[in-house]
């Protein structure tokens, strides 16, 4: 048997010098070819050598395995493209200094634990999540005696604690570890207004954090006369949820830098085509503020935002940069999409942090006040209160990044990560996907320019989310379903999603693996993040027929009011037999399966694990 090659695809996307740049990938592997992961390692285009962190996902029924989840580092020019290969040590042609000992360590104290880079010290305390009570880099400690803190301000402007109820480590490696912590915001001895997981993630020789912080609201909703409309009993109400690092009081004075690269509006859909071009790319200032209130686009205003009472609670297109020190209502710049980073600079070092997908979830904020960094996740600058219904969730992702005065911050290059993908040739030889055929084994030309237009072109479904502004924390990832608008008459937009209509991320898992196109892989990972967070019924509080399922698409030629994205809605029951709920037979997991192959995300291993209990027919099928 030859030796095994796994045959990895790599891209720069920005324009950007990398080196160490941290990559993560589900790579396909036939059957009886790997049983034993160790001494796996990435080879380059000239034979030199580098470590790689890997975990099994699934297996073949001969208990070889199946997909493989790997971690690695990456050294790559400005819009460079690689060829790269995973193969055993010991194989021909493999150079380079593979036995270095990794510094990455986590120790564990009663009180929390300490996480070591190589590069940065962070002390993560165990009972309340912060994230931080300290940051030290070359024994310099970033943080204020304080340390960070997580807020969520309630309507009556009580402020609840992240208490932590289970906190572990959740994984650990030579390149990559993480910390998860498990809890409910509280406040004195009321019930816990909302729950929260927090994923923090460290790199070896980095001082950068991704975190995933999620909230849910685990009550069940009421759900009278099976409709799910915005406004129900089960939801909670809440004004501001944000992340607070003050810097250490004791390097001197402090200024912020606040750089910006806006996404540019598609131009079908731009009333300014020259707005990108004009806006400013960085600000500097002793306080500085960017708040996104809307998406930016033409119908940023869409009646897709309504809230419980009818009211579309957006005040302006697109963003806002001003000092939150200041009491005019004079702004430094204002445009249409954000994609920022905020630094904290003293003297001695600095603070930085940003959002991912920072205006597709609008609405967002970054601040920094008194040295003080500040990422609202929930920002209460907006016209209204948010609301998060029985059973619903929300995920995000963010970044942070700590240096010294003669360092400077990852963050630009965290917002564009390496492009990477496995062989379509290999994935096809793998069988891994049924029937997976590469595309120029594909007969049918027509079919293949028919699904091109589903990424470019003015039919795309980039193109489609802006007619109804598919955008904002609740509906960005899902897509505009219209062919339901085909009978709609008159003025303003047509509402409709498309959920889980089919199962659209398994389309899109497929037609990536087939092209390594960027574009696919973006969407199916919005969609598989929006179906996670958003389609799924996460409860244990309701009828057994409807916890943890999954809605059904929204009514079929209506418009779907105030029920966002779950089916049945008051205002489309009228007359006749009306209602329902979650379904088991509307479950689609296919597509859920392998996107958790392809990227490790445990929230889709457990969703699928859900879902696949409720079909029992199913369960066999599942090499989870």
């Amino acid at each position: 048997m030859k030796p095994l090659r796994l045959p990895i695809r790599i891209e720069e996307p920005a324009g950007l010098i990398r080196t160490r740049e941290p990559v993560r990938l589900g790579i396909p592997v036939p059957r009886g070819r790997l049983t034993d992961l160790s001494n796996l390692h990435i080879e380059d285009q000239k034979g030199a050598s580098a470590p790689c962190q890997v975990r099994s996902l699934a297996y073949w029924p001969d208990k070889s395995v199946k997909w493989l989840l790997a971690d690695f580092s990456v050294r790559i020019g400005p819009k460079e493209k690689a060829l790269l290969h995973m193969t055993k040590r010991g194989n021909s042609g493999l150079r380079g200094n593979t036995e270095a000992p990794s510094a990455l360590q986590i120790t564990e104290k009663t009180e929390a634990f300490i996480v070591q880079t190589g590069t940065a010290v962070f002390e993560v305390p165990r009972f309340r999540f912060a994230p931080f009570s300290s940051v030290r880099i070359k024994n310099v400690d970033l943080l204020s005696d304080t340390g960070s803190q997580t807020q969520l301000l309630g309507t009556n402007g009580l402020e609840y604690i992240p208490n932590i109820d289970r906190f572990s480590i959740e994984e650990f490696g030579q390149l990559r570890c993480s910390l998860l912590a498990e809890g409910h915001f509280v406040s004195g001895k009321r019930k816990p207004l909302l729950s929260f997981t927090a994923r923090l993630v460290f790199f070896e020789s980095s001082s950068s954090v991704r975190m995933e912080f999620k909230i849910l609201n685990p009550k069940a909703a009421i759900h009278p006369g099976g409709v799910w409309d915005l406004g129900d009993p089960g939801s909670v109400l809440f004004r501001d949820l944000s992340l607070h690092f003050p810097i250490n009081p004791s390097f001197g004075q402090k200024y912020a830098i606040l750089s910006n690269r806006e996404d540019p509006v598609p131009m079908d859909f731009m009333d300014d085509p020259g707005i990108s071009a004009k806006s400013p790319r960085e600000f500097r200032s002793n306080e500085l503020a960017i708040y996104q209130d809307s998406s930016g686009g033409e119908n940023w205003n869409s009646s897709n935002h309504v809230d419980r009472n009818g009211n579309i609670p957006v005040s302006f297109r697109g963003y806002r940069v001003f000092n939150p020190g200041e009491k005019s209502a004079t702004f430094l710049h204002e445009g249409r999409r954000a994609k920022p980073c905020l630094q904290v600079n003293t003297r001695v070092g600095w603070i930085a942090g940003t959002i991912k997908e920072f205006w597709q979830n609008f609405p967002k904020a970054l601040y920094t006040e008194n040295g003080r960094l500040k990422l609202s996740l929930f920002p209460q600058e907006g016209r209204h209160e948010f609301e998060m219904q029985g059973g619903e969730q929300k995920r995000h992702t963010l970044f942070l990044d700590f240096g010294l005065s003669d360092q400077e911050t990852v963050l630009s290059r965290m917002l564009s990560p390496i492009h990477a993908w496995v062989d379509p040739a290999w994935v096809e030889e793998t069988k891994a996907i049924p029937y997976f055929a590469v595309p120029k084994d594909d007969l049918s030309v027509r079919y293949l320019s028919y699904v091109q237009h589903a990424i470019e072109g003015p039919s795309s479904f980039f193109m489609k989310r802006e007619v109804i502004d598919e955008y904002g924390w609740r509906h960005f990832g899902d897509l505009y379903a219209d062919h339901e608008a085909i009978n709609h008459k008159g003025p303003g937009c047509f509402v409709s999603h498309y959920n889980n209509q089919y199962d659209f991320v398994f389309g899109a898992l497929v037609h990536f693996l087939r092209t390594g196109d960027a574009r696919w892989r973006a969407l199916m990972e919005e969609a598989a993040r929006h179906h996670i967070d958003i389609d799924i019924y996460h409860t244990d509080g309701d009828k057994a027929a409807y916890n943890h399922g999954l809605f059904w698409h929204t009514d079929h030629y209506k418009d779907a009011g105030t029920c966002t994205h779950r089916t049945y809605s008051r205002k489309n029951g009228a007359q006749g037999n009306y209602g329902g709920g979650p379904s088991n037979e509307h479950n689609y997991t296919s597509g859920l399966l392998n996107y958790y192959y392809l990227t490790g995300d445990p929230e889709a291993r457990e969703i699928v694990t859900d879902l696949a209990g409720r079909d029992v027919g199913k369960l066999d099928r599942w090499e989870l």
